[in-house]
């Protein structure tokens, strides 16, 4: 997390505000696509290696299958775009080049083969090696941008949107190959691509299906704006507001890591102690992101200015949107929730709604009022979703959620003494 505001700020430094803008949706494009096509099954490897359901073998076989078939899906929507003009769906402004349909393509194998293999760990709750991933990533993501900004001081020119698309390549390629030699060295398990029906692709499928709709409108939830706002004002204007909504979701790295740990902890293990874990890491996910967000929130006009005074408009989206990256922050851990308990149809209300009041809002707001309307709409949705599922794990449930949200005393003292025993002996 750390790293990642050098890193925004190396990036943004070098390619301002209208380069933001064209990046951020790019990176919006292939998370999109990686969610579309991904049909899931990341999610999908780590609830069934985690629960030994299915043999992993064949579970990296479909892996394997599901991001071949995705390869092809991608290189049809690319013809269907050309064929009916439809580019700006996916590509902002003019960069819409051979280059750019080649960064979309690798970025998808590159990204999809990534979360394949980080899945297997993560369903094997081999955290030590992901958390070394993560970090490792993010140093040579802060090396490299870093370089970007330095360079960019010395010659502006020298560093433009489509440097850093291929930079992002190379680091996504780099990322490849680690997995690949970590999998290697810690697994060792050849892909099988036999399977039975019964067995293998039908509870699989139905775990996707419904879990692949709530994936993706969710998704869709937080980026629709994105282009529309693209669409209304333009990539300048964009830049600003994806500065605001990154450093907000930047606070996703605090719930992140904790949803990684509790998924597949939750999905093997039927014991009483499940509950006690699970709230105690809901109290420690709501009070951090909390009191982060209200530090951020205060001296967010010192802090957007750090990367050019035209980021000072970025001050006011982010203040609008913190009571929303809150109410995200608690949606994703009740969410994680009812993910384990295999009903997932409960998250798929929600997103539908947030979903439909996503779409509305900004397309009633973004219009007139630009990124103050985005950042509105979002707030509104984010805070939606938090009480439908809030509703749902404690009618549907019957979650007793009142001691999920502020650490207490125990809580504290139990921390500083696991920490103490563990680094300061």
């Amino acid at each position: 997390m750390i790293m990642g505001l050098f890193i925004n700020y190396f990036i943004t430094k070098a390619i301002k505000a209208e380069g933001r803008g064209a990046y951020a949706i790019f990176t919006a494009d292939t998370e999109l696509l990686s969610q579309f096509l991904g049909f899931m099954i990341t999610s999908a490897i780590v609830y069934y290696v985690a629960n030994r359901k299915i043999a992993l073998e064949k579970l990296l076989g479909i892996g394997i299958l599901t991001t071949a078939f995705s390869m092809l899906a991608l290189l049809a929507i690319f013809g269907l775009l050309k064929l009916f003009a439809f580019n700006g769906l996916l590509f902002p402004g003019p960069h819409d080049h051979l280059f750019h349909y080649a960064f979309l393509f690798l970025a998808l194998l590159f990204i999809m083969t990534n979360q394949v293999l980080s899945s297997i760990f993560q369903g094997k709750s081999m955290f030590r090696i992901i958390n070394t991933v993560a970090i490792i990533n993010s140093s040579v993501n802060l090396l490299v941008y870093g370089a970007c900004f330095f360079i960019a001081l010395q010659n502006p020119a020298a560093i433009d949107i489509n440097t850093i698309l291929a930079i992002t390549l190379v680091v996504y390629l780099l990322n490849v190959v680690v997995w690949l030699y970590l999998y290697r060295k810690h697994i060792r398990v050849r892909p099988v691509f036999r399977f039975d029906f019964k067995t293998d692709i039908r509870p699989l499928f139905i775990f996707i299906s419904i879990g692949h709709l709530s994936q993706i409108l969710s998704f869709l939830t937080y980026r629709m704006d994105y282009w529309i706002l693209e669409h209304y004002k333009g990539s300048q204007e964009l830049g600003y507001y994806a500065q605001a909504v990154g450093f907000g979701q930047m606070f996703w790295r605090i719930t992140n890591p904790i949803l990684t740990v509790l998924i597949p902890f939750l999905a093997a293990e039927d014991n009483p102690t499940n509950m006690s874990h699970f709230k105690f890491y809901s109290r420690l996910n709501f009070t951090v992101i909390l009191i982060g967000v209200t530090v951020f929130f205060v001296f967010a006009g010192y802090i957007f200015p750090i990367y050019g005074a035209d980021f000072s408009r970025s001050v006011v989206p982010f203040r609008i949107m913190a009571f929303g990256i809150v109410m995200s922050c608690i949606t994703k851990v009740f969410a994680t929730y009812i993910y384990v308990k295999n009903k997932l149809h409960y998250n798929l209300i929600v997103t539908i709604v947030s979903f439909v009041f996503t779409i509305t809002l900004d397309l009633l707001l973004i219009p007139k009022h630009g990124m103050i309307g985005a950042s509105i709409a979002t707030t509104i949705s984010y805070t939606m979703a938090t009480i439908m599922i809030v509703w749902f794990v404690t009618v549907r449930f019957k979650l007793n959620i009142r001691d999920t949200f502020f650490l207490k005393g125990n809580d504290v003292r139990a921390v500083i003494h696991k920490f103490s025993g563990k680094y300061l002996s």
